[in-house]
């Protein structure tokens, strides 16, 4: 049977067959060390820019409130303006029977200086023809 040398010599070669592995090893977990630390600072990476984009993400929100109020603002003062243009239209046409009736009523002037003119001449005419009764 094998005795304790032998035992030590075999774990001696053993060790001697193992320690290239034992370093290749060593250098995957020093590579796998340096992959985690990129990995970690790719991770802090996007969380800043998860950040960013959350940001971007509330900004874009805001303005979508914003520009449903303008749209909201703006049918409204569409409906303001199309009310006050029937108004309008309404005034416009009063208006112009304003105007015709205005144009009846400096006619009814113009004849009322006229019919003062013809009674002024026709109790001229009456004095001077009573005149002309008593003369005879």
């Amino acid at each position: 049977m094998l005795d304790q040398n032998d035992l030590l010599a075999i774990a001696k070669l053993m060790d001697t067959k193992l320690e290239p592995i034992n370093t290749r090893l060593d250098t995957m977990d020093a590579r796998l060390d340096t992959m985690d630390a990129r990995l970690d600072t790719m991770d802090a990476r996007l969380d800043t820019m998860d950040a960013r984009l959350n940001t971007m993400d509330a900004r874009l929100n805001t303005m979508d409130v914003r520009l449903d109020k303008i749209e909201e603002e703006a049918r409204h003062t569409r409906v303001l303006i199309e009310n006050q243009d029937h108004k309008i239209k309404l005034i416009a046409e009063q208006h112009s029977e304003i105007i015709e009736k205005l144009s009846v009523t400096s006619e009814v002037d113009s004849l009322k200086g006229r019919v003062s003119t013809l009674e002024g001449t026709v109790k001229t005419h009456t004095t001077q023809i009573m005149e002309l009764k008593k003369a005879q």
